[in-house]
């Protein structure tokens, strides 16, 4: 058998690669084609936005949004946690569209602090069968931490627009404006301190300050501060049990070291 001349053998494998190896390779990175002739992206993806943080009760908007292009988009979520009492909507969430991939749902987080999960699935068609994204999100529960003032007025004139401060180891952390305070008169405020509050676990001083000083705060005037611990204590329990432990085996040892033999009858008397 004769060989082929060596132009040849290149122009084959030019000819090879041009129609067999090069569109193979750009199959993953072209569109989609349906009979009709009507392009699909070729990557099909979702991005989920929300706060990950929630109060106890609050409601937090979660945001899907999937690749423009496809059509027939069916989003549903899952949730699930330890105690979902209070939560909204119910453990599954579902909404379509035709061809908008934006979608947008609110949530009310459970009465019970926890770990809530989201199990994310959003599917659509290209023409050809049908693309899906899934992911799990977490969403942290918290309690919500409320600060209060009592705000008393002991003089015989009202006082009006009072400035209330609340203070975090010197940094600002709320603040409130009551209209009018009656003469001897009181007024309770009550504040949420903000999630992006972040607090580390340990001892803290609240301060809660107003800009007269003609009114009381808490029993002090014009200002007043106090400890408070944030966290879960530390438990000491276990120094007691050792401390009593202690008490008792020195106890034991003193008794011990007191108490003396009676001697016993020498022989030569027994005699």
């Amino acid at each position: 058998m004769r060989r082929l001349p060596a132009f040849l053998k290149t122009l084959s494998v030019f000819f090879f690669l041009a129609i067999v190896v090069l569109p193979a390779a750009s199959v993953s990175h072209s569109a989609t084609y349906t009979a009709a002739g009507k392009a699909y992206p070729s990557v099909f993806n979702a991005v989920v936005q929300y706060r990950s943080v929630a109060y106890t009760g609050e409601n937090v908007t979660v945001y899907v949004n999937g690749t423009y292009g496809f059509e027939n988009y069916n989003l549903t979520v899952y949730f699930a946690g330890n105690n979902l009492t209070g939560f909204r909507p119910t453990n599954t969430y579902h909404n379509y569209s035709v061809n908008n991939p934006y979608f947008s749902f609110n949530i009310t987080a459970p009465t019970t602090p926890q770990m809530v999960y989201m199990y994310v699935v959003l599917s659509a068609t290209d023409g050809s069968g049908t693309v899906k994204f899934s992911s799990m999100y977490p969403l942290k529960v918290v309690s919500p931490m409320i600060l209060h003032a009592t705000v008393s007025n002991p003089s015989s004139v009202p006082v009006y627009n009072t400035h209330i401060n609340f203070f975090i180891d010197g940094i600002s952390v709320a603040s409130r404006v009551v209209p009018y305070i009656a003469p001897h008169g009181k007024v309770v405020v009550s504040v949420t301190l903000a999630l992006t509050v972040k607090l580390s676990s340990g001892e803290h001083t609240l301060t809660v300050s107003v800009n007269s000083a003609a009114l009381m705060v808490n029993g002090a005037v014009s200002q007043y501060t106090s400890k408070f611990y944030y966290g879960t204590p530390p438990n000491y329990t276990w120094i007691y049990y050792i401390a009593a432990a202690v008490i008792a085996f020195m106890a034991f040892m003193a008794f011990a070291a007191g108490k003396k033999r009676t001697p016993g009858m020498p022989k030569w008397k027994r005699k």
